[in-house]
């Protein structure tokens, strides 16, 4: 068994341009909000798909926040 095959990796360099909320109502009565927050993103400039695109590696956090229905206190 051989040594894993090296694969070349590129670090790309980003600026948000919009990070919205995506609002989801779930069946509790509750609102869930919810996002995904990029922190970092890595190219692999040797793959592409079976399209030809870029394949590309991406971080993230999600950030969510649930909000109750109202007359509801949150704790």
């Amino acid at each position: 068994m051989g040594a894993p095959e090296k694969v070349r990796t590129e670090e790309i360099t980003f600026d948000p341009l919009r990070e919205d909320f995506n609002l989801y109502q779930l069946s509790d009565g509750n609102v869930l909000k919810i996002k995904v927050v990029v922190t970092r993103v890595v190219k692999y400039p040797d793959k592409t798909d079976n399209l030809g695109m870029p394949n590309y590696l991406v971080k993230s956090s999600n950030v969510l926040h649930a909000i109750p229905p109202e007359g509801i206190q949150e704790d």
